[in-house]
């Protein structure tokens, strides 16, 4: 007769002996399960005791270890030094409460007491105008980190925010408040709305402001001023060093319209950064043989200027000796059509040492373009913003997008040296063009690459060139999405504001 374990797997029927044989030796086998059951529960009863006896002992020791870290004992002079270097660098600190002073006061009771006397933690201020019903609460915030600052000098930037326009007299009374702390400015940046917020500072005088290095006034679009002399006698303080004035009131009784000719004399010579927005347009029926004086700037390194006419940038840019400039940013304000080279294959002649070039490519001819860019072999950084246009073939015809521009920019021809590039605002430029001008581009010296797409992305680029990201080629992809900014934040206009474009987050740094 088979045994029992002979059976088992099988389809065969046991005998009533073999029946009993396989009970019992069920019954034994679950026994056995039954003891080894008991004993891991004996041994979990075991392990969770030991577990609580631990953690028992490992509470006071933790609480022991940290009277005794590096931390706590740090002297107050280092850990000043630490906070300082929390703030943020590129701009001040704004009124969140994750950020600045505000996070370093929820980390412990030393902490906040060492935060709120460090006056320079609160001498940094990023603030945002909120909606009328916020504005008080604001003002409070205000007026507390202008009391914590002490005599610190003051660096405050002033801002509106972007979905809200906030006109209320409310808003010049904070610059009052600022106003009554003059003598510590260092660096201001206020935006102005009615005449009143004008005339709280015209009030100061150059004695007022003894340290003021750097100032940027911005008079809100489309808010009317009355047309007015602005007397800002303390921009004549000896301290400054960087000033910025945008939209400023033209005075009624100059036909601006009219005017052919318009010179502006000041001593500049030391301009190391230069920006300047050309509003204006070039009257088509002026003289084609209007000249002028160059514009010779021997210690500019960086200038930026935004146009709406291109033959403004033209000729202006043909007259310009920059011998030191090293970074340069040409920009048009909309969409037009671009006549020319913009001037840049002469101020390259002037300016060896250019190293970036910032430029709007929507709008100009393909021929043009790269033009301009064959005069410039030795950039490194290179930004373009949109796709060049082709004339149209008949008197009737439309401008079309000229894609064979980034056939060339493939070629090493085109800017050979150049180690990054931004591409913005592509809307017809294909997948596979993009890839080639990569590919090709790293074959040189191309280290970082940037594409802001107005259209879907057919393929995954960070898929496709994975060979060139391992060899060391930085790669941020863009899909522009609508994000814009709906609710107050005291983040807006920093980079932790919700505002687009937005990189995509998967994206290296």
């Amino acid at each position: 007769m088979a045994a029992p374990h002979e059976l088992a797997g099988t389809n065969a029927v046991p005998t009533e002996e073999q029946a009993i044989a396989i009970r019992q030796t069920l019954f034994s086998a679950k026994q056995h399960i039954q003891s080894l059951q008991d004993e891991l529960a004996n041994l979990t009863a075991q392990l969770a005791h030991a577990c609580k006896h631990r953690d028992e002992l490992e509470a006071p020791i933790r609480e022991h270890q940290a009277l005794t870290s590096a931390a706590r004992r740090l002297p107050d002079v280092v850990l000043r030094a630490i906070f300082i270097s929390t703030l943020p660098t590129h701009r001040n600190a704004s009124f969140a409460s994750d950020e600045g002073p505000y996070l370093l006061c929820r980390v412990s009771r030393r902490w906040r007491a060492l935060a709120m006397d460090t006056p320079c933690l609160w001498a940094s201020m990023h603030v945002v105008i909120p909606r009328a019903e916020a504005f008080l609460p604001m003002i409070d915030t205000l007026r507390l980190w202008l009391s914590r600052s002490t005599i610190d000098p003051l660096s405050v930037s002033v801002c509106f925010p972007k979905a809200v326009r906030t006109r209320s007299p409310l808003v010049t009374s904070l610059l009052a408040i600022l106003v009554g702390h003059a003598p510590r400015w260092q660096k201001m940046r206020v935006v102005v709305y009615e005449k009143a917020d004008v005339d709280a500072l015209t009030q100061l005088t150059a004695t007022d402001l003894p340290i003021l290095q750097d100032f940027d006034i911005t008079i809100q679009h489309g808010i009317s001023i009355p047309s007015i002399e602005i007397p800002f006698a303390f921009l004549r303080t000896p301290s400054l060093r960087r000033l910025t004035i945008s939209q400023l009131p033209q005075p009624d009784d100059v036909l601006w319209g009219r005017l052919v000719h318009l010179e502006f004399h000041a001593s500049i010579s030391n301009l190391i950064h230069f920006s300047l927005y050309a509003g204006w347009t070039w009257p088509r029926d002026a003289p084609s043989d209007m000249d002028f004086e160059p514009i010779r700037l021997p210690l500019l390194s960086e200038f930026r200027i935004l146009f709406s006419d291109s033959l403004i940038v033209g000729r202006t840019l043909e007259k310009c000796e920059f011998p030191s400039l090293h970074r340069l940013s040409v920009q048009s304000r909309w969409p037009q059509l671009i006549i020319g080279d913009l001037g840049l294959p002469q101020l390259s002649a002037a300016s060896p040492g250019l190293k970036s070039l910032e430029l709007t490519a929507e709008g100009m001819q393909r021929g043009a373009l790269e033009a301009a860019l064959h005069a410039l072999p030795q950039l490194e950084e290179l930004t373009l913003s949109g796709e060049p246009l082709y004339p149209p073939t008949t008197p009737q015809g439309a401008w079309t997008r000229d894609l064979g521009f980034f056939d060339a920019l493939a070629s090493p021809a085109l800017c050979a040296a150049l180690r990054k590039l931004v591409l913005r605002d592509i809307r017809r430029a294909s997948d596979a063009q993009l890839l080639a001008v990569v590919r090709a581009r790293c074959r040189g010296r191309l280290r970082e690459f940037r594409c802001q797409l107005q259209r879907p992305l057919g393929v995954d680029l960070r898929e496709e060139l994975r060979k060139e990201i391992a060899r060391g080629l930085q790669l941020k992809v863009e899909v522009l999405r609508d994000a814009q900014l709906k609710v107050y934040t005291p983040l807006e206009r920093t980079e932790r504001a919700p505002m687009w474009p937005h990189w995509s987050d998967d994206d290296d740094d």
